[in-house]
């Protein structure tokens, strides 16, 4: 069934890959997208500074699109996705190429267009990212849909007990020299706690761990256990399960193998 042109003027859409007019200057490419989309140039212009501004490019206005970084390319791909104001945006993979600052400051933008009631479907392998935006969330792996629902249902209803672990000092110089074994304290920490009769999956980033319990075990079993061996705790939380266990534990393998 063809769709009406009105209605694709008000969907923005984000590829992976760059849909770039690379010998273009950066605002006439903008004015040209955004005319596509039914804006015209005297309404797009203020758009365009303003968005150039947000993403630190008023300066790369005259340039052409081929001398911009990646990241340069991606703000500047994602300002065409919404340049003309859509009620829907479809974003795949929108942090590519961005370094951490921009990627909050894209967080920030993708917060206020929700909280305008723009619609957003974002798809992603950073798992973080789905979970600190979405509000309802769909996994699918090798074709078949996995876990489809809002956010706080799905944690909810995946049931089994969480914690969430910063281990004390293991960030601080030397704090993690080798010993006998090879190890560094840290890792050795992370190696006890992976091998706990009560652990039933560790997931962990440095000193932040979140241990899964095998099914029965209790919290304060657990705290007990890790106070018995002497490691040294900065936090002990029990919590729902993060999207990446849960996307783990479901599928089986890790996000960006999927």
């Amino acid at each position: 069934m063809p769709v009406r042109r009105e209605v694709l003027d008000r969907v923005g859409y984000l590829p992976e890959e760059r849909g770039l007019y690379r010998r273009m200057r950066v605002r006439d490419l903008l004015a040209f997208l955004a005319e596509l989309k039914g804006v015209p140039g005297r309404a797009s212009q203020p758009r365009i500074a303003a968005w150039l501004e947000r993403f630190d490019l008023a300066d790369r206005a005259e340039d052409r699109v081929q001398d911009l970084s990646k990241g340069m390319q991606q703000k500047l791909q994602f300002i065409a996705a919404v340049l003309h104001e859509p009620q829907v945006v479809v974003l795949d993979e929108p942090f590519g190429g961005l370094d951490p600052i921009n990627q909050r400051i894209l967080r920030e933008i993708v917060t206020e267009l929700r909280g305008k009631g723009c619609t957003l479907l974002f798809s992603t392998h950073l798992i973080e990212n789905a979970e600190r935006l979405c509000d309802h969330v769909c996994i699918i792996a090798r074709g078949r849909k996995i876990v489809d629902g809002p956010l706080a249902r799905v944690r909810r209803e995946h049931g089994g007990t969480y914690i969430a672990l910063t281990l004390d000092g293991a960030d601080e110089p030397g704090a993690d020299g080798p010993g006998a074994d090879g190890l560094g304290a840290a890792q050795r920490s992370v190696q006890s706690i992976r091998e706990a009769p009560l652990v039933e999956r560790v997931t962990a980033d440095g000193s932040e761990l979140e241990v899964a319990l095998i099914d029965g075990a209790q919290s304060n079993e657990f705290l007990a256990w890790l106070v018995e061996r002497g490691i040294s705790l900065r936090r002990f939380e029990r919590v729902e399960p993060s999207l990446q266990q849960i996307f783990i534990e479901r599928v089986g393998v890790e996000p960006d193998r999927v």
